[in-house]
C-alpha cells in the first residue's frame, strides 16, 4: 500500500468511514450508526417555536432538519408557553413530530 493510500485510509477511518475494494471500484460505507442522519420535521402549535435537540439549538419549528440517529431528547419552546419535551429513538426514515404547546400559567395581571 502506498503512502497516499495509507493516508487516505487513515483519513477515512477518522471520518468514520471504511473503504471496501470491489470489482466496480471503491465503496465507502459507515462503520457504525453514529454518522447516519434522520430527517426530522417538527411542527409546533402555535408556530414559530424554538427547537432544541440534546440541548443544542436547531432553529425554528417548521424547518426540516438532519439529526444523528439514536435516542434524542427534543425540546420545543416559545415564550408564554410550557416547554414541550419528548425523548425519541430516531432512525433513518423521515419523521414528522407535532408539538402542541400549552399556555404557561406563570403570568399575572396587575391592576394599579
Amino acid at each position: 500500500m502506498s503512502d497516499s493510500e495509507l493516508t487516505q485510509k487513515k483519513n477515512l477511518a477518522y471520518a468514520g468511514l471504511q473503504l471496501s475494494q470491489s470489482g466496480a471500484g471503491r465503496l465507502y460505507s459507515f462503520k457504525d450508526d453514529s454518522y447516519l442522519s434522520a430527517s426530522l420535521m417538527i411542527i409546533s402549535f402555535p408556530v414559530a417555536a424554538d427547537v432544541e435537540i440534546d440541548g443544542v439549538f436547531y432553529g425554528g419549528a417548521g424547518e426540516r432538519i438532519l439529526v444523528p440517529v439514536g435516542m434524542r431528547h427534543i425540546s420545543v419552546s416559545l415564550p408564554g408557553y410550557c416547554t414541550w419535551e419528548k425523548t425519541l429513538m430516531l432512525r433513518q426514515e423521515p419523521m414528522t413530530i407535532r408539538a402542541q404547546l400549552k399556555r404557561s400559567g406563570d403570568f399575572r395581571i396587575i391592576n394599579e
